[in-house]
């Protein structure tokens, strides 16, 4: 089972994703790669992105994760 990522915006809003939603990301993958914590959980803090951006950035995630070849 893939594990939980929560990305937390530069205010602090917070949206969960899966592992496999976020390695889609190159960024995010990075991020996960560097991850200390092997725990079901990881949070990711993208203090430069604002809430509408991180918004967008989901739903792309979202919708290449549900339409995948």
């Amino acid at each position: 089972m893939s594990r939980i990522v929560r990305l937390t915006s530069r205010t602090n809003d917070m949206f969960v994703i899966t592992e496999a939603m976020a390695r889609q990301s190159n960024m995010l993958s990075d991020c996960l790669e560097h991850a200390t914590d092997d725990n079901a959980e990881c949070t990711i803090f993208l203090q430069p992105v604002d809430t509408h951006i991180l918004v967008k950035i989901v739903e792309y995630l979202t919708y290449h994760h549900e339409h995948q070849d």
